[in-house]
């Protein structure tokens, strides 16, 4: 089932829930109160009459024959109202009956209409109970029975007719269900409407998504005009899609340029691997030299080779969380390394700080910069190595840069003009720009007060060090 059934199918329930427990509940007060309104009357009544029938039977009363004894449960007493006193036997708006414990009973209006008379009405009248309220149906018609005892042997039943009552009830049922079916397939349609208007954002964004799918084409983007859920939703969409377009074109890049670079040492290679075919007929000098050669390129190779897989690898480096590291005894390390590897004179002068970072990947980074500096400066010159604040700056003391090459000092495989004769691949900062880069910081080349280049990066500060001191 689609979402936008379930979305209409979910309000839909929830209205018919809702309406049915309204309905029942209107249902039970309505029926409650006029229930109680027919008992009430009843009760009322009755009281009438027995205080009525007590007080025309008064002992002594020439009426009434002398006394009660007997006389109440062999027969009905004729109604005879007190002078200025309305009867209340004969009322239109109820019937009474006289009922005595032997179960006989007579009616006192003339409305042609008996009511049946149960043992436990005959119980009422031989005291052995108390008053009973019942339902009666005589015919169409149905009565509120009330029995309530005049004296031992004898008892009165006053009756209302209450079927108007529950012709209102039952009209009320058939409403009140008609109201709920209402209810329920508009609440239906109403549902399915809202959510065609909910889902259809994120229909187009499926379909947009099959079809990148089946197209592979990442530059196509989902229009965004709110700023609901659904909105951000197709927010974050289109950010993915930018960023999937932009690692494929960042790995389509890097195998052009890789394949370009490493189409010249294998060229070299394979043309002093031919040469040394025929190495019988070199002179012993010449195929010493050719050898040399070889070995160089393998290394250059193989340099090459590491520096694309560490370029390649370097967004996945999850297994290694970021973790607070003193930045200057980093340095420190990789400019010890660099001593013992080069043999260059390298003047550390650095300031302790600490920064969030990876440490791996940082002193990739700082390695890299030392060996750019190495390789671009004299032998006979120091480099200078200067840590601040998350800031590490490495200077050499070599021909610096071409301002018109600064604009793409970490670029992928760019070499300047003068560069390009000398050793190295053309990664080697642009890893340093990548680390950096996912680290939070930036980087930094330009020419050096003095001569020689000037080249490093800025780390954020760990965050517990961003937060200012209050306490004080």
């Amino acid at each position: 089932m689609s979402l936008r059934w379930r979305l209409a199918l979910i309000l839909a329930g929830t209205v018919a829930v809702t309406v049915t427990f309204a309905s029942v509940g209107a249902y039970l007060v309505t029926a409650t109160e006029l229930q109680g309104e027919s008992e009430r009357f009843l009760y009322d009544r009755g009281k009438q009459v027995v205080a009525q029938l007590s007080d025309q039977h008064r002992p002594g009363d020439e009426r009434g024959g002398g006394g009660r004894g007997p006389g109440w449960g062999q027969g009905p007493p004729a109604p005879s109202p007190s002078e200025g006193q309305a009867s209340v036997f004969d009322q239109p708006d109820a019937l009474v009956q006289y009922v005595t414990a032997t179960g006989a009973g007579e009616t006192y209006a003339n409305s042609g209409v008996k009511l049946p008379i149960t043992s436990a009405d005959r119980d009422v009248a031989a005291g052995k109970s108390s008053a009973l309220l019942r339902d009666v149906t005589q015919g169409d018609q149905t009565y509120r029975v009330y029995t309530v005892p005049v004296d031992e042997g004898a008892a009165v039943q006053i009756a209302r007719d209450v079927t108007g009552t529950g012709d209102v009830l039952a009209g009320l049922r058939a409403r009140m269900i008609l109201l709920g079916v209402a209810g329920t397939a508009v609440a239906a349609a109403v549902g399915w409407l809202v959510a065609r208007h909910t889902v259809r954002p994120v229909e187009r964004l499926t379909a947009a998504t099959e079809k990148i799918a089946a197209t592979q084409e990442l530059a196509e983007s989902f229009k965004v005009d709110r700023r609901d859920e659904v909105g951000r939703l197709a927010e974050s969409f289109n950010a993915m899609l930018h960023a999937l377009s932009t690692a494929r074109m960042q790995q389509q890049r890097l195998v052009q340029d890789a394949s370009h670079e490493l189409r010249t040492p294998l060229t070299s290679l394979r043309t002093n691997i031919e040469v040394l075919a025929s190495a019988d007929q070199l002179d012993p000098h010449d195929r010493a030299r050719l050898i040399d050669d070889v070995g160089l390129e393998l290394v250059e190779l193989t340099d090459l080779v590491n520096e694309l897989v560490v370029l390649a690898q370097a967004n996945s480096s999850a297994d290694e969380p970021p973790v607070e590291v003193r930045f200057d005894e980093v340095v420190a390390a990789a400019v010890e390394r660099a001593r013992r590897r080069t043999g260059r004179t390298i003047q550390l002068d650095s300031s302790a700080c600490s920064v969030e970072a990876r440490p791996v990947e940082i002193d990739r980074a700082v390695a890299n910069l030392l060996s750019n500096a190495t390789k671009f400066s004299p032998s006979s010159t120091p480099i200078d190595v200067r840590v601040r604040a998350g800031r590490v700056e490495v200077r050499d003391h070599g021909a610096g840069f071409d301002e018109r090459d600064l604009p793409h000092i970490f670029e992928r495989f760019y070499r300047s003009e003068a560069a390009r004769s000398a050793p190295g691949s053309g990664l080697g900062l642009s890893i340093v720009e990548q680390v950096v880069a996912e680290h939070g910081g930036t980087v930094f080349a330009e020419n050096a007060a003095g001569g020689g280049a000037l080249v490093g990066f800025q780390l954020p500060p760990p965050p517990r060090a961003r937060v200012p001191d209050v306490a004080g």
